[in-house]
């Protein structure tokens, strides 16, 4: 198993606060971590970054999480 450190997550979601919480608690544990505010920008995330896991919303603007 990979230590947290070299393992980069995506938090998606529209809602900031929701979205910093998420990050905060991943970041806490030594993980790599990425937010993007909708699906556009995470689909460019993804093409230029190497993502090991991907938390979204379900419902976003410009982009849905499905």
């Amino acid at each position: 198993m990979r230590e947290a450190k070299n393992i980069t997550v995506l938090v998606v979601d529209d809602e900031t606060s929701l979205r910093e919480a998420i990050m905060f608690d991943f970041k806490r544990k030594g993980y790599n971590v990425i937010g993007a505010e909708n699906g556009l920008q995470a689909i460019e995330i993804i093409k230029n970054q190497k993502i090991d896991l991907v938390l979204t919303d379900v419902r976003m603007p410009k982009g849905d999480g499905v």
